[in-house]
């Protein structure tokens, strides 16, 4: 062997080394970025991370660990499973992947509406929603066997959350006039999309309810927050039209 065929020899060897680190730390980045990701909504922040599901709660740390590409996808959900946050994988269809999946999409069209919203009072009111979503999220994703980590690491949804949610209904019901026929979605493309967020929470209260009758919901407040979300979400979408006439919110005629 020439030194040249050696060189390219311990290079390749070298690379090989170098993936099976990457793919490593990808592991554990994935893992842990969920961690930081709740961390930063705790503290009130928005969070750094991508959101897909909890195994690809993901941190692009190329200028962090000074590494030029990693990765974002690690094959290890080509099997149908997903990781759980503090350990342990269940099917992807699993009851309560589809309850911290569901609360994942409400959150991303909680998102889409905050982006639609022309009111700042709406957004805010959404932000704050979004931040508090993350902890129902964490504790939706956390096995039961792991709870009390997560008890010792982050805050979780409490009797005092779904106090807010009320306390900004009624405030806000106090601002709007209900027509006195059913509405019908889409009077501007605010509160389509607030209702569109609306009906994702339900989806996401119907997947949390499956998992709180298998007996693996330990908190009720979060089953408690999610209807109360809704309700909400219900209320800023006709905050949002509260200046349209009865006839475009309802899709009625106007009356002769």
């Amino acid at each position: 062997m020439t030194m040249a065929d050696w060189i390219r020899e311990q290079t390749a060897k070298s690379r090989e080394k170098r993936e099976r680190e990457l793919q490593e730390t990808a592991r554990r980045l994935r893992q842990e970025a969920y961690t930081l990701g709740y961390a930063d909504a705790r503290a009130g922040k928005p969070s750094q991370f991508p959101d897909d599901d909890v195994a690809s709660f993901f941190l692009n740390t190329s200028a962090r660990w000074g590494t030029r590409h990693l990765r974002i996808y690690t094959r290890s959900g080509d099997e149908g499973e997903t990781g759980l946050l503090f350990g342990g994988r269940v099917s992807k269809s699993d009851i309560r992947a589809e309850a911290y999946g569901s609360t994942d999409h409400a959150v991303s069209a909680i998102g889409l509406a905050r982006a639609m919203s022309v009111e700042d009072r709406v957004k805010d009111a959404l932000l704050d929603v979004q931040r508090e979503m993350f902890m129902i999220g964490a504790e939706l994703a956390t096995h039961t066997e792991n709870r009390a980590i997560l008890l010792e690491r982050f805050q979780i949804v409490t009797q005092d959350h779904v106090a807010r949610l009320e306390s900004l209904i009624d405030e806000i019901g106090e601002q709007v006039e209900l027509p006195p026929n059913f509405i019908i979605p889409g009077a501007s493309s605010g509160s389509a999309a607030l209702d569109v967020a609306r009906t994702q929470v339900r989806t996401a209260e119907r997947r949390v309810v499956e998992l709180r009758e298998a007996g693996l919901l330990p908190n009720v407040h979060v089953l408690i927050y999610l209807n109360r979300l809704s309700d909400l979400l219900f209320m800023l979408a006709r905050y949002e039209d509260r200046h349209l006439p009865f006839e475009i919110v309802t899709g009625e005629p106007p009356q002769q």
